[in-house]
């Protein structure tokens, strides 16, 4: 390398060091240095009962929560997913300054907050509510803007939490397939291509009922089990668009019960993204899978008896 390409190249580095220190590192108010991770809310996340979140692309939704669970209100009280929501609350209840950039902005508008990107809210046991806006993100892209709606003080936040309240409807709802208690199965019917089998579950041991009795391979049916417990919704249909999909003649269907509850899933067609259609006839749900469900449940009772030993 030439000594002039050397030189063209620190002072490149200096220029993004200098830059970096400008943009980030140098303090706009020299007044907010001490509130360097400051807890911006002193409510503890299990005392919050509403949250109402509008995310980038403008769309509201508001969880509330009901006894132990967190519903959308936007969705006719569905299920929200439980770890989106503890996760949501548990942050808001955690969220720091990393620093703050000015105490009284001229203008909102150079830090993206003029017209928030994302607006989260939040009230407590007693019906307080709080408000954080977030904005763009630094130059260097490593925090994001941010301001409480009730101060005009703008601070930087990191910006992995765009990530984490910059979210969708279909993001916070629960998106289980079918819902029961694993350890409470007692009986699971398959009925598929391959025919239907019928098994049965007491103290630990599977057994078929039908259409031949006998010992289960425990392996295989705990894994039909676990195979409709551990899939999740890949797309949620409503309205007309629900209405159209053909469930008269379903290539799976699965019963399983579990103590009171039964839960029966029907696994349709291929959708047009390589998903399956699905439904969840006891919630009246239709929504697609990964198209793998329907192989991991199309099962003979060949499949499913015990091998001798």
């Amino acid at each position: 390398m030439t000594r002039g390409r050397a030189f063209l190249l620190l002072l490149a580095l200096a220029a993004g060091v200098g830059a970096y220190v400008w943009f980030v590192e140098m303090p706009r108010d020299t007044t907010a240095a001490d509130t360097t991770g400051e807890k911006l809310f002193t409510v503890d996340a299990t005392q919050m009962q509403e949250v109402v979140i509008t995310n980038e692309a403008g769309e509201r939704s508001t969880l509330t929560k009901r006894g132990d669970r967190w519903t959308l209100a936007e969705i006719d009280g569905a299920e929200a997913d439980p770890t989106e929501a503890g996760n949501i609350t548990s942050g808001l209840a955690a969220l720091e300054t990393q620093r703050v950039v000015d105490e009284q902005p001229p203008s909102l508008a150079e830090y993206g907050l003029e017209a928030p990107r994302v607006t989260v809210s939040f009230k407590d046991a007693s019906g307080a509510e709080q408000t954080i806006l977030f904005g763009n993100k630094t130059p260097t892209g490593g925090d994001l803007y941010a301001k409480l709606a009730s101060s005009p003080r703008v601070f930087l936040v990191g910006a992995w939490l765009d990530e984490s309240f910059n979210r969708s409807r279909f993001d916070l709802r629960d998106k289980t397939v079918a819902r029961f208690s694993r350890d409470a199965v007692t009986n699971v019917t398959l009925t598929s291509s391959a025919g239907t089998v019928s098994l049965a579950q007491s103290g630990g041991e599977w057994r078929l009922t039908a259409p031949v009795e006998g010992p289960a391979d425990g392996a295989a049916a705990d894994a039909i089990v676990n195979a409709v417990s551990a899939a999740r919704m890949q797309s949620i249909l409503d309205g007309p668009e629900a209405a159209a999909v053909n469930f008269a003649r379903p290539a799976v269907t699965v019963a399983i019960t579990a103590g009171p509850t039964r839960s029966v899933l029907e696994i349709g067609g291929a959708a047009d993204d390589g998903t399956r259609y699905a439904r969840d006839t006891v919630r009246g749900l239709v929504f697609t899978v990964d198209a793998a469900l329907a192989g991991e449940l199309t099962k003979s009772p060949g499949d499913l008896r015990k091998k001798d030993q």
